[in-house]
């Protein structure tokens, strides 16, 4: 089985390798397929990689509102443990990558599926730090507290001098540095109507 560090250049897109007169075609059938697609953590890598232009598609045990979002966005999710349902694009280990969570069985029939036909299969905190690699990134861990840090993190990194104009045309938050501002701003927290903030960069 090749390597994963041989799919992903260290901004996280796909490299190829063939000597192929088409690259571009190639790279648009690199499909992403995931084991537990309705978790958090990985139904937001699915819609990563969806708004990367990627085909996903994934197993899970139940349907959720989770699974029904990136179903609406694109992906393809089936609820039974069945290698017979993995979808046919997702079935070539040359052009498909398997993410699967910890919660998923080692003696799960669809991952001795993908095992057992060469796949490439990696964890999803590999995912992460493979698609984390050449960007600064900002973690947060904790037992609490840890979407409200999040949050107060991703608004002091839109605060910024990169995005501040973009945010106050949007918002009537008052900036983190009102000496390099000239403008008035209220000290009263806006009501929600008025606050449509939207992170660009999902990584």
């Amino acid at each position: 089985m090749k390597e994963f560090s041989n799919v992903f250049d260290e901004r996280g897109e796909h490299r190829i390798c063939s000597d192929s007169a088409e690259p571009e075609k190639q790279r648009m059938q690199f499909n992403v397929y995931f084991l537990g697609i309705g978790g958090i953590g990985m139904s937001a890598l699915a819609r990563y990689f969806l708004h990367e232009g990627r085909r996903v598609a994934g197993y899970d045990r139940v349907r959720s509102h989770l699974t029904d979002q990136i179903e609406a966005e694109g992906a393809v999710v089936h609820y039974e443990e069945d290698p017979a349902q993995i979808p046919v694009d997702f079935r070539d280990p040359a052009t498909t990558i398997v993410v699967y969570t910890p919660a998923v069985p080692a003696d799960h029939a669809e991952l001795r599926w993908f095992r057992q036909n060469g796949f490439e299969i990696v964890k999803r905190s590999q995912m992460l730090g493979y698609l984390s690699q050449g960007k600064f990134v900002m973690a947060v861990a904790g037992t609490h507290g840890k979407t409200t840090t999040t949050t107060l993190v991703a608004y002091r990194e839109l605060a910024s001098e990169t995005w501040r104009r973009r945010i106050e045309r949007r918002t009537r938050f008052p900036p983190l540095h009102p000496a390099r501002n000239r403008r008035k701003h209220s000290s009263s927290m806006p009501p929600k109507s008025n606050v449509r903030c939207h992170i660009q960069r999902v990584i």
